[in-house]
């Protein structure tokens, strides 16, 4: 019977390194080591990582060259020798990305030198730059990072003229918006090394910029909007119709935008409002002018109206207590029925936050009878979001209420080997720290040691001081609501190692992240807790980007069969 295998490895092991055999769809397999041969997928740190989870793949055994000839510095920096995953081994580093897979296979991933981190989303450049360079007129892209923005230079093919905003749109119609470049720059020519290759260090500063249809301040509340967009986004001029995403806006200068709002008119505007439905200079100068009346509410947030006869959709917020992660998703829901989500209580006020999924479930539902007294409900979630549906549902159905369906989208089971080990106060400021970085596409590592060492308000106040350091968060930035956010990610992180439940006789729809490196399982544990149905469907796009485009639509399209249900009057 035939059989198609791959071997892999670089020249600085002697060509070969790895063999397996070819599967459909397994991804890049590269399967086991050679003999006399040792594979090590390890961190930043040279530690190893656990299986399922991606790092830097590094080479050992009786393949290794002695070195690269003439070239010392060159030679120390590839092949190392003291790595604490293998202290007494000299190691070959790839630069490639792997991980193992849960029997012991290896998968490879891309290359990590062409490869970014911005905003918490890792980007291929290449990536962006052959979709750059398939759209009409463009000759050559070059991609880079400058600023924490993502830059594209382009030369144009036989003198066509480019429109920088037609290439943003034309190239979001493949790339997901954390991956289209926030500027675009149509260059004569190109700067090149000595041998002829582009050098990216001389490539000019990008100009920035708005890519919409620019519209001018009208009154005195959008010029005052204006200037502090252009203040906190640094860009040059905004229009009163560029939503804050638009030109660069991510969730932590959304904190400091509502503090500039706040002090200059003691206007409270919810971050969720901002980053969904009214983003722009002139909606939110709307706001402002009828004194934020409009954005007075409690936890259960309306993503999108419905007919009245139809019963709504509650989605329950993931990890961190946010739901404007839901916003992308709602958009394309089938139209009809309400799209309501709950945030937790302690991202507005502070004490409010819940330190249990039980707790959590039944102060959820009260929020839910007060807009559906009786069952069926439609129940989901993403991420954590999934659990708390999966709770929520287990009491209702305790209650003698009817549960239409439950949708768990890339939610992991809350199983003892899907737990993160437990961790105290410090370890979870330690990883707030880290993840309060992520929307600004920074890195922020404290150890949990550090932090303990400092205790309370002290370690609290040197996050925000190393997070000001790296520009993260501005010096004057709200303490208090900074403070609440991690409040919320506190009692989010305690639930979560807590929450053991017994299995239910419940069904569960599941859609699962096709893309995710990280290996759950199959089922991603929920076959140990769900007594009923439990249907799995793939859907394209790893953990994060399933929630945005162009994937959130796909996982919309799964969800659509299973909100045709019958309407309140069919059942009366």
């Amino acid at each position: 019977m035939a059989s198609l295998r791959n071997v892999y490895g670089p020249t600085e092991t002697t060509i070969w390194s790895t063999a397996g055999v070819v599967e459909p769809a397994s991804g890049i397999d590269i399967g086991v080591p050679l003999d006399n041969t040792q594979l090590y997928v390890l961190d930043p740190q040279g530690r190893s990582v656990e299986p399922s989870f991606p790092g830097e793949l590094w080479i050992g055994g009786e393949g290794l060259a002695v070195g690269y000839w003439d070239r010392p510095e060159l030679t120390e920096e590839r092949f190392v020798t003291g790595l604490p995953a293998a202290p007494e081994r000299r190691l070959y580093r790839t630069g490639d990305r792997a991980r193992w897979t849960s029997d012991g296979r290896l998968l490879h991933h891309g290359r990590l030198d062409n490869q970014v981190k911005l905003r918490g989303y890792r980007i291929e450049l290449s990536e962006v730059e052959t979709v750059l360079e398939a759209v009409e007129g463009v000759s050559t892209a070059v991609v880079v990072v400058r600023d924490d923005r993502l830059v594209a230079y382009l030369l144009a093919e036989n003198d066509a003229e480019l429109k920088p905003s037609e290439v943003r749109s034309a190239a979001g119609v493949s790339l997901p918006p954390y991956m289209v470049p926030g500027i675009v720059m149509v260059l004569d020519e190109l700067p090149l090394t000595a041998n002829k290759k582009i050098d990216r260090n001389r490539l000019p500063e990008p100009v920035v910029s708005s890519d919409a249809g620019f519209e001018k301040p009208r009154d005195a509340t959008e010029i005052t909007l204006a200037r502090m967009w252009t203040e906190i986004l640094g860009v040059s001029q905004v229009g009163v119709h560029d939503h804050f995403f638009d030109v660069g806006g991510h969730s932590l200068l959304a904190v400091r935008l509502s503090s500039a709002i706040s002090a200059e008119w003691d206007v409270e505007i919810p971050i969720s409002v901002m980053l969904g439905r009214q983003g722009t200079v002139a909606e939110l100068a709307a706001i402002v002018r009828s004194g934020g009346q409009e954005t007075a509410r409690g936890p259960l947030v309306t993503l999108r109206e419905g007919e009245p006869e139809q019963r709504p959709v509650f989605l329950f917020h993931p990890f961190g207590g946010t739901v404007f992660c839901y916003v992308e998703l709602t958009r394309h829901l089938p139209p009809g029925r309400p799209v309501l989500a709950i945030e937790a209580p302690g991202i507005q006020n502070e004490g409010e936050a819940e330190i249990s999924v039980e707790a959590m479930a039944t102060r959820y539902i009260d929020l839910l009878k007060e807009v559906q007294p009786n069952g069926p409900y439609a129940l989901g979630g993403w991420c954590f979001g999934g659990v708390i549906a999966y709770e929520v549902a287990g009491q209702l159905r305790a209650e003698g209420e009817e549960i239409e369906f439950i949708i768990g989208i890339d939610s992991r089971a809350p199983v003892e080997e899907n737990i993160p080990e437990s961790a105290d106060d410090s370890t979870i400021l330690s990883w707030f720290a880290r993840d309060l970085a992520v929307p600004a596409g920074k890195t922020l590592d404290i150890p949990a040691d550090e932090l303990r060492a400092l205790g309370g308000d002290a370690a609290f106040d040197h996050i925000l001081h190393e997070a000001a350091a790296i520009g993260v968060l501005a010096e004057d930035a709200d303490r208090a609501q900074i403070l609440r956010y991690f409040e919320a990610y506190l009692a989010n992180g305690i639930a979560l190692q807590t929450y053991l439940p017994e299995p239910a006789e419940l069904d569960l729809v599941l859609l699962r992240a096709a893309d995710e490196e990280a290996d759950y399982g199959p089922k991603l544990g929920w076959e140990a807790l769900i007594k009923g149905e439990l249907q799995v469907i793939d859907v394209s796009g790893d953990h994060n980007s399933v929630m945005y485009p162009p994937y959130a639509e796909l996982a919309a399209r799964a969800i659509a069969p299973h909100m045709e249900g019958p309407t309140d009057d069919d059942e009366n």
